[in-house]
């Protein structure tokens, strides 16, 4: 990359000092703004939510390394890699500085995120990939703590071992009180990033932009954001940190706090660090980067992420980018400085997609052929490889709101056929939400297509077990009629603020939605259970779920301070406070092993199926 080291040679360090302070003597607001003889142009590239998808977003039996071949799938890493060394050789070819960063949850997502923090493999396959793009930048995400903190320092810990470069920037992150002393996250934090150099998170990174041999460069003071939705869903992953803008204690967000301390941070980058332009890195989508880019002021960009979303926009001065998830799109923005205004070139090209036009880089795809292999080993024990097939979608199945999240019911079910199978005391409901159902259901043009081991486990990639194995356990409660009804209410009222809490549930429980009916009382109508109407249920209602989302259950009483109450019961009727592990294979492996049982059953499709 074309940064420029600081230091003090000669005369030139003199008469760059020199035309610095006149600049700021000359600015009207030296804080915010700094004049140039000349604009200078740059580049920023940017990716967020890239869930470990290392392999692309599937079907992943019809990759072929080539260009232009009728190769559906999206993403890749060895693709992504080929667009970021020509974009950072084409730029520099013509004198133009470049960045690279991430807006956080680089992991988990793919089969590939088990192995950083596995204690039986030396592999941290996504930490390898940002190293050797790179990246300038990254800020964390929720789903980095999917392996708890411990499995996270594990992580970084092969990094470090392995000389990554991964530099991370954490701006709102702090420690738990009572945080045990010795704990590498805790370390971290404790020694501003001095514990493990390599991949040390700080509290933000500047970078320094060539401008020209008369001119000083143009310094880019960057701050990396755990935005509040996205801290409140990695509670219970994370026990001796936390992040500024959620509260723990009493499980609200604090967006006045938040922008509180972006606007500190912004003003010491600005006045105390003689920062020219501020890029915040967010793990946060609409409304939050909006909502950042009105309530603080002096932020130039924002790189967004979380919400999996791919938009270019501005809001006042500031202009805001996402690129998707996935590595599907790499952000390519062409900026221009003038000492003042940030002003984007490219907005209608703005967003690279990564698809079959692009060739993959040889020396990634090497080293992913043994990190597959390294994955099949850990995987033995579930009587499944990555590229093993297993079913033959012949329609789709799309992520969408309720009523119309075929994916999510389809999920569902097929885990409730597959729970059932295995148990003696059946269960009356699969219930999931679709946040957790992470896949869709997709044809190529139309025709039958097969998938692999390795895509149905994107649709239940989600949690670790205390060994290690990836998949959260499953878990059975029961819940009073009622109460199932008032959970629905719950997580229908939360979904229109953040559409991840929306309940899926396997196709034996249907219902409605009431147009006119009162959040948290009637909005959910016209319930039926295998056919038969609310008041004909059965008295208690067996549910089976996994463990990340039982778990937040019991977050609702303290949610509503006691208002609203959902007390899980076990099969002697006890009020459940620790969820046990029912002993049932992963959500991926029932789902894997269901749909390939149909399948050599001669069902080519199940969807007709209850």
């Amino acid at each position: 990359m074309a940064m420029i080291i600081q230091s003090a040679r000669s005369s030139l360090f003199y008469r760059s000092l020199m035309l610095l302070l006149s600049v700021m003597i000359l600015s009207p607001m030296s804080g915010f703004s700094r004049d140039l003889e000349r604009p200078i142009r740059f580049t920023v590239m940017h990716t967020n939510d890239f869930h470990s998808q290392l392999s692309g977003l599937g079907p992943d039996l019809l990759f072929t390394p080539r260009a232009n071949d009728d190769d559906p799938v999206l993403g890749h890493a060895a693709r992504l890699m080929t667009v970021i060394r020509s974009v950072k050789a084409n730029r520099m070819r013509n004198d133009r500085p470049v960045l690279l960063v991430d807006a956080g949850d680089m992991l988990f997502g793919s089969l590939f995120h088990m192995l950083g923090p596995c204690a039986d493999s030396e592999h941290a396959p996504e930490y390898r990939f940002y190293h050797e793009a790179g990246y300038d930048a990254i800020s964390l995400g929720n789903h980095d703590f999917d392996a708890d903190e411990q499995g996270l320092a594990r992580a970084l810990g092969k990094a470090k071992n392995a000389g990554y470069v991964l530099p991370f920037v954490a701006s709102n992150l702090s420690l738990a009180k009572g945080s045990a002393d010795g704990h590498q996250l805790w370390q971290f934090v404790r020694s501003g990033g001095t514990a493990l150099p390599e991949t040390a998170f700080q509290d933000f990174q500047i970078r320094q932009l060539p401008a020209g041999i008369d001119q000083p460069p143009v310094r880019v003071g960057i701050l990396g954001l755990v935005g509040p939705n996205a801290a409140q869903l990695c509670t219970a992953t994370r026990k001796s940190v936390q992040f500024t803008g959620y509260d723990d204690k009493t499980a609200k967000a604090d967006e006045k706090a938040f922008h509180a301390l972006v606007q500190k941070r912004v003003d010491q980058l600005r006045k105390e660090k003689d920062c020219h332009i501020v890029m915040v890195l967010l793990h946060g989508g609409h409304p939050e980067d909006e909502s950042l880019a009105k309530e603080v002021r002096g932020i130039d960009l924002i790189i967004a992420g979380h919400t999996h979303q791919a938009y270019v926009k501005r809001e006042g001065s500031t202009i805001i980018a996402q690129a998707g998830h996935g590595g599907a799109n790499l952000g390519v923005l062409d900026l221009e400085y003038d000492g003042r205004t940030l002003r984007l070139l490219n907005p209608q090209s703005s967003l690279v997609a990564i698809d079959d036009s692009i060739p993959a880089e040889a020396d990634v795809l090497a080293w992913l052929k043994k990190t597959s292999r390294e994955v099949d080993r850990l995987i033995r024990q579930t009587g499944f490889a990555a590229g093993d097939p297993i079913c033959m979608v012949t329609r789709d199945r799309r992520k969408a709101s309720f009523p119309a999240n075929a994916a999510a019911v389809y999920t569902a079910t097929n885990l409730l056929r597959a729970v059932n199978r295995r148990l003696v005391n059946p269960v009356d409901l699969y219930f999931t939400t679709y946040g957790l159902v992470r896949s869709e259901y997709l044809t190529i043009d139309d025709k039958p297509t097969m998938y692999a081991f390795s895509d149905i486990f994107r649709f239940s990639p989600l949690g670790f077990a205390a060994d290690g194995t990836p998949g959260a356990p499953i878990v059975i409660f029961s819940l009073s009629r009622a109460q199932t009804k008032l959970l629905l209410e719950i997580l229908t009222w939360q979904s229109k603020k953040f559409p991840v809490y929306e309940p899926a549930v396997s196709s034996n429980l249907r219902y409605c939605l009431n147009k006119h009916g009162v959040p948290l009382a009637n909005k959910i109508s016209d319930l039926e259970l295998d056919g038969q109407p609310f008041l004909k249920w059965p008295r208690r209602i067996r549910i089976a779920t996994t463990l990340f989302c039982a778990e937040n259950l019991l977050k609702i009483n303290k949610l509503t301070k006691g208002v609203i109450r959902i007390t899980p019961r076990d099969d002697a009727g006890q009020p459940i406070t620790k969820f046990a592990d029912s002993g049932l294979p992963r959500e991926h492996v029932l789902l894997a092993d269901e749909l390939r049982r149909v399948q050599a059953g001669g069902v080519v499709d199940a969807s007709e199926m209850p």
